[in-house]
């Protein structure tokens, strides 16, 4: 109940700060924006036709037009999806989300903490990958949602090193600062791909369908975890 609540309380203050965007419909993208150039709108919609083509090349499905709307302040942004988180952390990484279908992002322009025009833009993707799960799945688990996210759009873009393995727990914890603070964006990409060529394509594209590990694939969280482990020992 309560996290309907924030989510209700989100779309709410989205719409309420409809007067601060100007709309522009581009050939692959309804946009909201605060005062984007034309070169950066060019740009996100080039993008987003890659993006596109190849989600719906992997999926086997049509998706339609997404929405986007770009923030030109980092706080005004973060109090959209976490208006209460948002008041007491500080969430420097955090430039960009989906609310359902609705992606979400600061503006490549705007001055941010740990993060440039590029990584901005390049995180683009990644959100609307977000919105095609929802349309597929509303309550698809976060480690899967994420982990395709980062296979179509955005993976290597940064090193493991030594990072850390995840817990097991990961597969079902749908909180995005836990996944944050176990590595679930260097390493949501590899159990995808693990999947992919353990099990097949299909299995992927099930696995979002119904966010069931056990029914798709026949094993339990503990054996999947154990299996992808040594499969990126390999």
């Amino acid at each position: 109940m309560k996290a309907k609540f924030l989510l209700l309380f989100a779309i709410a203050a989205m719409a309420g700060n409809l007067h601060a965007f100007t709309s522009v419909e581009l050939p692959h993208v309804i946009v909201f924006h605060q005062g984007e150039d034309e070169r950066t709108l060019a740009e996100i919609d080039e993008m987003l036709r890659h993006t596109m083509a190849a989600a719906e090349s992997y999926l086997e499905e049509g998706f339609g037009k997404r929405t986007l709307y770009i923030y030109k302040d980092q706080r005004e942004f973060q109090r959209q999806k976490h208006p209460v988180a948002s008041l007491f952390l500080r969430l420097d990484w955090y430039i960009g989300d989906n609310i359902g279908e609705r992606a979400l992002i600061v503006s490549p322009n705007a001055s941010v903490k740990v993060h440039s025009y590029r990584s901005i833009i390049n995180a683009i993707p990644h959100e609307v990958i977000h919105t095609i799960v929802y349309s597929i799945n509303k309550k698809c688990p976060l480690w899967i949602n994420e982990g395709l996210a980062l296979y179509l759009s955005n993976r290597h873009q940064g090193s493991r090193g030594q990072a850390k393995l995840p817990p097991a727990g990961i597969f079902t914890n749908g909180n995005p600062l836990y996944f944050e603070k176990h590595n679930g964006y260097l390493f949501a990409d590899t159990f995808i791909e693990f999947v992919e060529k353990r099990y097949g394509k299909g299995k992927v594209i099930e696995l979002i369908r119904t966010g069931d590990y056990e029914g798709t694939l026949g094993k339990n969280i503990a054996d999947l975890y154990s299996e992808w482990g040594e499969y990126l020992k390999g």
